[in-house]
């Protein structure tokens, strides 16, 4: 198991530095994308039974700094990026005000209609809520709008389309 920079022995660099090199192109921006296998739109890289995520191999081959608990950042906000000079060691809260900093905060990306499961729209909801003002119970407006109850309750309660 590769955790730390110590875990990996010059035969081991060797061999991971090619797995990567072969499995990532240039691009204009500067970044070496990776063209490998994904999960949740980070690179994969399969190594002596393991998977590692890319750019974390990348960070532990050519980036120093490593720490304790330490996660990968990337510079230039690209997920598939495994270009050493894009990625820094940081902490988790380092990490989050990166994403909120470049306008990927997850919450505010897929609300509402953006959000591909939304069987409602803002203008559904406002009339939703001006119901809910008025006292109608909520099985009563699940109904009229073919939505469970629990998507009215959570509606009511700010749960779901608090931004409307």
């Amino acid at each position: 198991m590769i955790e730390t920079p110590t875990d990996i022995s010059a035969a081991m660099y060797a061999k991971l530095l090619e797995l990567v090199l072969e499995r990532a192109n240039s691009s204009p921006t500067g970044c070496l994308l990776w063209i490998g296998s994904t999960v949740d739109g980070y690179g994969t890289l399969h190594f002596e039974g393991k998977t590692y995520k890319a750019h974390r191999i990348v960070a532990l081959l050519m980036v120093k700094g490593w720490f304790p608990g330490a996660i990968v950042r990337h510079t230039c906000n690209t997920k598939l990026c495994v270009n050493d000079e894009h990625l820094i060691w940081g902490t988790r809260r380092e990490n989050s005000n990166d994403v909120i900093e470049a306008g990927g905060n997850r919450k505010s990306r897929n609300r509402g209609v953006k959000n591909g499961n939304a069987s409602l729209d803002e203008a559904t909801v406002l009339l939703i809520k001006q119901k809910l003002a008025k006292g109608i119970p909520q099985q009563v407006i699940a109904d009229e709008f073919r939505v469970s109850q629990t998507a009215i309750c959570h509606i009511n309660t700010g749960k779901r389309w608090s931004h409307t």
